[in-house]
């Protein structure tokens, strides 16, 4: 009901209906933490600031 104004008003669009899922998901487990991390680290350093001190990635 609300979305037909804003359509006739302003001719914005509809927004699709959001939903999310109600089972709430886990959080990531030290094996998937550690395997992000060393990805995160191999990653090519775009600043100099962002590689931790002692790194060789920039």
């Amino acid at each position: 009901m609300r979305a037909t104004p804003a359509w006739l008003e302003r001719g914005e669009q509809v927004p699709p209906p959001m939903k999310a899922p109600k089972k709430v998901s886990p959080p990531y487990s030290p094996v998937q933490l550690g395997r992000l991390r060393g990805w995160a680290e191999r990653l090519p350093c775009r600043y100099a600031d962002c590689a931790p001190p002692g790194s060789s990635n920039c």
